[in-house]
């Protein structure tokens, strides 16, 4: 692809009072709609973005991401966000993310996605979607992707969650960034002060459209906490692990 932009792509922002949990830090939940925005603003430069693809009937899919947090910043701290993808396999790809501060690494991670061809309702062959020379080397946070249990008649029921009318994005299902609130928004506040996450990961499963009402499971294992979405017809919708200061 000639005159494709850099590989990595960067902004430089200030943590505002809209992206900070009750600890005046940047939240979790926000970090993954704040690197899924930075993603975007990529794939734009690379012809790639939600316009482009639209018209050629394609669509992009979150099939997983994980993200490590070594040191959340405080309100209004300035930080710099970058992403840069990896070389694409056929049918999915991996682009990693770093959160930074100077030389100090704040949050770094990735994620897997997929490009859905809506006529056909199949996988995209990636290959014919971007140039892979432009995917730096380098890959950021831990490797691979917890396989998490989809079967949680040993974890505990939580509080049922319904899908609301500003949920929804474009793609006409819950947005991908409203997930890790569903999942946090299982805690107290008083719980979530405490629980100081160090990693969390999320494997989105089937789309979740509004007016349903999703049950919600959690389960502590040796290695963190898991947590469950499901529809009213027990299919799962996502999966998730927390790893605090307490695992």
């Amino acid at each position: 692809m000639s005159g494709v932009p850099a590989g990595k792509f960067s902004v430089d922002m200030a943590v505002l009072p809209s992206m900070c949990d009750a600890n005046v830090r940047l939240d979790p939940a926000y970090t993954f709609s704040l690197f899924m925005d930075v993603a975007s603003g990529h794939a734009e430069e690379l012809g790639i973005g939600g316009s482009a693809m639209t018209a050629r009937g394609l669509f992009w899919l979150t099939v997983r991401t994980r993200f490590v947090f070594y040191r959340r910043p405080y309100m209004m701290e300035n930080v710099t966000a970058s992403t840069w993808p990896a070389k694409p396999g056929t049918y999915k790809c991996i682009r990693y993310y770093t959160l930074t501060k100077g030389e100090e690494t704040l949050i770094e991670g990735k994620t897997e996605w997929a490009v859905l061809d809506i006529k056909t309702g199949k996988l995209y062959d990636l290959s014919e979607l971007y140039d892979a020379s432009i995917a730096p080397a380098k890959k950021v946070g831990p490797p691979g992707f917890s396989q998490i249990d989809m079967d949680f008649s040993d974890g505990t029921e939580l509080a049922p969650y319904t899908v609301r009318s500003t949920d929804i994005d474009f793609g006409g299902h819950m947005n991908d960034g409203v997930y890790p609130k569903v999942f946090l928004g299982e805690y107290s506040t008083k719980e979530l002060k405490a629980l100081n996450i160090k990693e969390m990961e999320i494997s989105f499963r089937s789309p979740c459209f509004e007016g349903e009402t999703l049950s919600v499971f959690r389960r502590q294992t040796e290695t963190g906490t898991e947590l469950g979405i499901f529809h009213p017809d027990g299919k799962c919708a996502a999966l998730s692990r927390i790893v605090s200061e307490n695992n």
